[in-house]
């Protein structure tokens, strides 16, 4: 039921920026195709190993990805899935918020819902995260970290490439 609100809640959200921004003919189509995440801890516990990928003791840093983004001047819409730092596959939801915006550089949150295999043992949980977009023609970097909320997690600084179309 809370995913079915939130797609509703992110559908309306979209449909208020495009709206917004057709007026200002500002609005950014998005494509992101991979992520990099950088890791506080080398190696995850022996228990995560056992019941995640035996075969891969250490995170996944190169995070495969495929996600949409449609932002207006301020807000936007945000959803991918991609391979998550215990090599399994987590999926988001959620929308952007950039109260501050320069030629090259954005800063603003990242909200939503995340989901995965291996966080929290595939539950939904809520995502509200610092944001910081890189941009310079059709070539973007989004930068977020995310923090430890696991006792044996690790803090992560994460980086997705995209296309801005």
């Amino acid at each position: 039921m809370i995913i079915i609100k939130t797609t509703l809640i992110s559908i309306l959200l979209v449909a208020s920026t495009i709206v917004n921004a057709e007026f200002k003919k500002d609005i950014q189509f998005n494509v992101v195709f991979q992520g990099y995440a950088f890791h506080t801890e080398d190696k995850y516990t022996k228990e995560d190993i056992k019941k995640y990928d035996p075969e891969h003791p250490e995170y996944n840093e190169k995070n495969k990805a495929f996600g949409i983004e449609v932002v207006g001047q301020k807000h936007g819409f945000i959803a991918g899935v991609y391979h998550d730092s215990y090599f399994t596959r987590a999926k988001y939801i959620g929308g952007v918020y950039l109260p501050l915006r320069t030629k090259y550089v954005d800063f603003g949150i990242q909200y939503g819902l995340i989901t995965s295999p291996s966080y929290a043992e595939g539950a939904i949980l809520p995502l509200l995260v610092p944001y910081m977009v890189l941009h310079a023609g059709y070539v973007g970097v989004n930068v977020m970290y995310l923090p430890k909320f696991t006792a044996n997690g690790s803090h992560v600084l994460g980086f997705q490439l995209k296309i801005m179309l």
